[in-house]
């Protein structure tokens, strides 16, 4: 590879912050990978993947890329330190009773190496709190001063620090049981660095095991949450209505929600007048089309109008990430759409949760059940299935029309339904050391009905159905 196609080190680092900043940590995880392939001995963009992957709920990868990385053998980098200390915080939070307060007291070991080389704040403080996680609240709260002892003595932080420094500040208070203290820290905290979500989630989810483990209300901590994530849905009309009620209704809408980040589609009508309206307060807009965009186009925005298709283009343009569902044409099956809507809806809920936040669903419907399997009344329901808060406005059932313009057939149709499905593939602990006189009675009592494997799966609550086996040995 040649010297202009490699990207320097810190502008991997900066791109991977930003995705992270905004929630999407696999990207972020995929963005230092590719640069790690540019970069293999750099510890920064090592340490740096490992920690995305735990942020990202992926400990036990995590754990295996620490080890393989090399990153388990640094005595003198506190950084690196401190992650060690963070991914075995992450068993102690995943255990109960004596084996969480075991691993607590290892983890808590871990950061207490880190903080000695050089007393930072980071590992002082996890220090403190997995001290109270071991089980130790007096010791916790006499470490939790001593860091704010220290923080008070240093120097203006950098603009950088200034986000860390406030939440360091806001956990010793916490950890000390002091809550008023604790939120207008938190509160400067989210101040200094607004829009760094990743960050604010990272502390949220730390506060609030700090207030189980102290028996404190954590209800507080819900008005210092990242902006929600919105699943956008709405019915279709044609260009040249008079929508301005619902445009108004829209940015009202919108104005309350006030959605960081809002995920669906683009058809023509309800679906781009809320992506416009979300652009314009300054939510990310996230596209998720259900099929090849030509044939999106085609049966979903071109024969409303030819307004739609250029309004289309500019949503595209300025949205943050641009999705197919599936690559495949339409083939005249709705189920598609539902497809892509459960996509959509399934984004919207995991960018909620990596933020700390909530999700919920802005909908532009006239109240009619839908037909079929997709459509504005599916997605209602759907919605409604999963219990979360929803938003719909009224829409003029005057605008339900048919299409100004005729839509192109799809040039195959099928004439069997399509139905999404999940496909599980797992190993099992010990499979490579059997014998191969034992393989026999492992597929017999295992593997094959009605062995616990199938058994398993057909018993499950979605109805799943035991289809058949694979052993890679020999191969």
């Amino acid at each position: 590879m040649s010297d202009a196609h490699i990207i320097p080190e810190r502008a991997v680092l900066e791109r991977a912050r930003l995705f992270e900043k905004g929630g999407d940590l696999l990207k972020a995880y995929d963005v230092l990978v590719e640069g790690l392939a540019q970069h293999p001995d750099s510890r920064d963009l090592k340490h740096r993947a490992v920690l995305v992957l735990a942020r990202a709920g992926a400990g036990e990868q995590a754990r295996r890329e620490f080890q393989r990385l090399g990153l388990a053998e640094a005595i003198d980098d506190e950084d690196v330190l401190a992650l060690g200390g963070r991914l075995l915080k992450d068993l102690a939070l995943a255990a109960d009773g004596d084996a969480r307060r075991t691993l607590a007291a290892d983890s808590a070991e871990n950061y207490a190496r880190a903080y000695a080389l050089h007393h930072g704040y980071y590992p002082g403080i996890n220090t403190a709190t997995m001290t109270l996680l071991a089980g130790d609240s007096g010791q916790a709260a006499k470490l939790a001063n001593a860091v704010l002892l220290s923080l008070r003595q240093n120097n203006e932080p950098t603009p950088e620090q200034a986000y860390y420094v406030a939440a360091t500040t806001a956990e010793a208070h916490l950890l000390c049981g002091r809550l008023e203290a604790a939120d207008d820290a938190l509160a400067t905290a989210r101040a200094r660095n607004p829009r760094d979500y990743a960050a604010h989630a990272s502390t949220l989810r730390q506060f609030g095991i700090i207030c189980e483990a102290l028996a404190l209300d954590s209800a507080w901590l819900d008005r210092h949450r990242p902006p929600p994530a919105l699943f956008y849905c709405g019915h279709m009309f044609n260009e040249g209505a008079n929508i301005a009620d619902l445009h108004a209704e829209v940015r009202e809408s919108l104005a309350v929600i006030r959605p960081g980040a809002v995920f669906g589609a683009l058809a023509a009508g309800s679906d781009i007048i809320v992506a416009e309206a979300a652009l314009a307060a300054g939510a990310e807009l996230h596209v998720i089309l259900p099929m090849r965009e030509a044939d999106y186009l085609t049966q979903s925005v071109a024969p409303y109008g030819a307004a739609w298709k250029a309004r289309y283009r500019s949503c595209v343009e300025r949205a943050t990430t641009f999705r197919l569902a599936t690559h495949e044409p339409f083939l005249g099956d709705d189920s598609v759409f539902a497809y892509g809507t459960e996509i959509a809806m399934g984004l919207a809920v995991r960018h909620a949760d990596v933020l700390q936040t909530r999700a919920q669903q802005l909908a532009l419907w006239d109240g009619a059940a839908a037909a079929g399997v997709a459509g504005t009344g599916a997605d209602i329901a759907r919605w409604e299935a999963t219990g979360r808060r929803r938003t719909v406005i009224d829409f003029p059932k005057a605008l339900r029309q048919p299409p100004a313009h005729k839509v192109v057939a799809a040039a195959v149709t099928i004439t069997t339904a399509r139905t999404p499905k999940a496909m599980l593939f797992a190993d099992v602990r010990g499979f490579s050391k059997l014998e191969e006189h034992q393989i026999t009675l492992f597929v017999e009592r295992i593997l094959a009905p009605p062995g616990r494997a199938a058994a398993w799966t057909e018993r499950t609550a979605a109805g799943g159905r035991h289809l058949g086996r694979w052993s890679l040995r020999g191969l």
